[in-house]
């Protein structure tokens, strides 16, 4: 069963998208387990299995803000399209209430990617315990920016033998983001690396918490919300295949 565009449904419909989860998870045999509950609404972790203990985990998520759909339908379409073994925990929708609705905050009015650093509070809490402390081989966070002029990447962790950042955009089928300057931060062919946070930051967002719990490599991707559904879709997929 797949919900991808044209949509019989809405695109936030947050049911149609988990029953698509419950059906590939049974479909394959991964674990899909709620871990919190928000506004009535669960948030579920998928878990693939590893195909032997040497195996380095990855880790992938997106909706932490509602109104970016293409990270959350462009998760479940390169899940449903995965042939080789390989182990991954997945947070197909962190924001349920706000993707429901098409909010970018949650349901108290939070912007979720501000929240990371609050371990005493729900649901990072319970995150938290199952998701830090794993050395991540590599970490996608799926975003969108309504700003963007095309694709950027934030990379945290470089490696000159393994240019991931580099790789994605030659993958992505939307160009790369001209401006030298994103975010206040610099940037060039819509890289960012940056080597520190700015300092008005209220919060820390899920790419910084996880890269400083001992995850390798994170990238968190932004697609222009400009552009059409389908093409951020799919640029989010090549891009995810292009490095997990």
């Amino acid at each position: 069963m797949r919900f991808l565009p044209p949509f019989a449904h809405s695109p936030h419909d947050f049911e149609a998208l988990l029953q698509a989860w419950r059906t590939l998870a049974e479909r394959r045999g991964w674990a899909l387990e709620p871990f919190a509950e928000v506004e009535g609404y669960p948030l579920v972790r998928l878990r693939v299995p590893a195909p032997s203990p040497e195996t380095e985990p990855v880790y992938l998520s997106a909706g932490v803000h509602g109104d970016e759909p293409a990270g959350v339908w462009a998760l479940l379409e390169w899940a449903e399209s995965l042939k080789e073994p390989l182990a991954a925990e997945v947070v197909p929708c962190w924001n349920p209430w706000g993707f429901a609705r098409n909010l970018r905050e949650d349901a108290r009015g939070r912007d979720l990617n501000r929240c990371f650093d609050d371990f005493d509070s729900s649901p990072v809490r319970e995150w938290a315990q199952w998701a830090l402390g794993i050395p991540y081989r590599l970490v996608l966070c799926l975003h969108e920016d309504y700003d963007g002029h095309g694709v950027y990447l934030y990379e945290h962790g470089l490696s000159s033998s393994e240019p991931v950042g580099e790789r994605m955009q030659e993958a992505s089928s939307i160009p790369a983001d001209p401006r030298a300057e994103i975010e206040g931060l610099p940037a060039e062919g819509g890289l960012l690396r940056p080597e520190g946070l700015p300092e008005d930051l209220e919060g820390l967002p899920e790419a910084v918490v996880v890269f400083d719990a001992g995850a390798q490599r994170v990238v968190t991707i932004e697609t222009p919300s400009e552009l059409g559904l389908r093409e951020r879709i799919e640029a989010q997929v090549r891009m995810i295949r292009s490095v997990v």
